[in-house]
């Protein structure tokens, strides 16, 4: 790559070679020696760039340095220089130049991201740790005496949506440890936080190497899966029921990491950080290889058409007026927020179906949907009786309600469409 300068525009040889010079020297000295040679406003610089076509998308990026190099210096601010690439072939070759060297650049830096294989076993053991220390930001931010809370508007049942600072500690703390532990790995959470930066968060991928110790206790899961990362989706939802959370109804409050693999929720983790009975805060599963061992004792649920149906706090009426349609007055209606804490009563046989008849996000429903079909249970769409798809490039929004059970599903479902108010169903 070489500065050529047309010698007949210029008063004399030395300045033509002092330009050639200090252009080789130091490109940013090129600004500095026409200053001094008080050559400015007015005159041009004709560069023509030889070699290959990497070389003259660099002598580009280069030039545009030159000018704001030039542009930055206070004694000669005012001096401007074009820069004039001779012949459209030449323009053409340039265009084509930067389209080659974003494509190296591009796969440069994502061809062995995408190309990676992650270790699933390794991955429970991160998504363990991260909602865990969701959880803790939660719970620190509830110590506090007082916390921000913002509002996000109304959700349509006319609630008040709000957001907190614990909402957005728990999120960065959950985000950063999951991609720092796992580079490149998609990671979708509900809240967004600006201030990452200040809030202190532990690497784990120390933690995750030994995914064997104490703090996350794997010894029961001996067999593993490498899946490729491009296939591997992660839902995070750094805390389930913020409006109760406000309230210090803190029972329903959760922290919740769902894995998802093409579109399938493989494992799900939902931790109760405010659960003092220990063994009784955190519920893991992965399918087909583990479950966490306060899910393993459970008592089958009695196969009987007795309904106990746990429904949103928000809209518990609207249901119930369905329900009882559908099934008769003999059913229960339990009342209770937090999507996480809905899956884990159907989970853990305290409701025998969770019904949800309008919109909801999914990283509130992904976790709860791992564990409750590792434990061969069902969670459909409500009104089309579809499986959901929790991949990356799907709509975040499920707007077709849901229905979640551990047996007799299609039942159910039967059962409450046929009964369910046609005015009531999304079409």
């Amino acid at each position: 790559m070489r500065l050529i300068l047309s010698k007949s525009k210029y008063a004399n040889h030395e300045f033509y070679n002092g330009c050639k010079a200090a252009f080789s020297a130091e490109p940013s000295q090129l600004c500095r020696y026409l200053g001094q040679q008080g050559f400015c406003n007015g005159n041009r610089i004709e560069t023509s760039v030889h070699g290959s076509v990497i070389q003259d998308c660099i002598a580009i990026i280069l030039t545009r340095q030159l000018r704001i190099t030039m542009r930055s210096q206070s004694n000669w601010s005012s001096c401007g220089f074009a820069i004039y690439y001779r012949g459209l072939r030449t323009q053409r070759i340039l265009l084509c130049g930067f389209a080659m060297i974003f494509g190296i650049v591009y796969l440069c830096t994502n061809w062995h991201a995408s190309d990676k294989d992650v270790s699933l076993k390794q991955l429970l053991a991160a998504a363990i740790r991260a909602a865990e220390i969701g959880g803790f930001e939660v719970v620190a931010v509830h110590d506090q005496i007082k916390f921000k809370i913002e509002s996000k508007g109304q959700t349509k049942e006319g609630v008040n949506d709000p957001v907190t600072s614990a909402d957005y500690n728990s999120h960065c703390a959950m985000y950063l440890s999951l991609t720092k532990a796992f580079p490149g790995i998609t990671v979708i959470s509900e809240e967004v936080s600006k201030d990452c930066d200040k809030i202190n968060v532990k690497n784990i991928k120390n933690s995750v190497k030994n995914i064997a110790n104490d703090d996350v206790p794997l010894d029961d899961v001996p067999l593993d899966d490498v899946v490729n990362i491009s296939d591997i989706t992660i839902w995070i939802d750094p805390l389930d029921a913020t409006k109760e959370f406000t309230e210090n109804l803190l029972q329903y409050v959760t922290t919740m990491v769902c894995i998802a693999v093409k579109g399938q929720p493989v494992i799900g983790v939902i931790y109760k950080p405010f659960e003092t009975k220990q063994d009784y805060n955190l519920y893991w599963t992965w399918t087909n290889h583990g479950i966490s061992k306060n899910l393993k004792n459970l008592s089958k649920t009695k196969d009987n058409k007795t309904p106990a149906l746990i429904v949103s706090l928000s809209h518990a009426g609207q249901v119930k007026n369905a329900s009882k349609t559908a099934f008769g007055n003999n059913v229960e209606i339990i009342s209770a927020a937090g999507a996480g804490y809905k899956f884990l009563e159907v989970a853990v046989g305290n409701a025998t179906a969770y019904v949800h008849t309008t919109a909801i996000k999914k990283w509130d429903i992904c976790a709860g949907t791992a564990i409750l079909s590792a434990l061969g249970g069902t969670m459909t769409q409500l009104y089309d009786q579809q499986p959901i798809d929790f991949g990356a490039k799907d709509l975040k929004v499920l707007k077709n309600g849901l229905l979640a059970t551990m047996s007799d599903h299609m039942w159910y479902s039967e059962k409450f469409l046929r009964h369910f108010p046609d005015s009531q169903i999304p079409h």
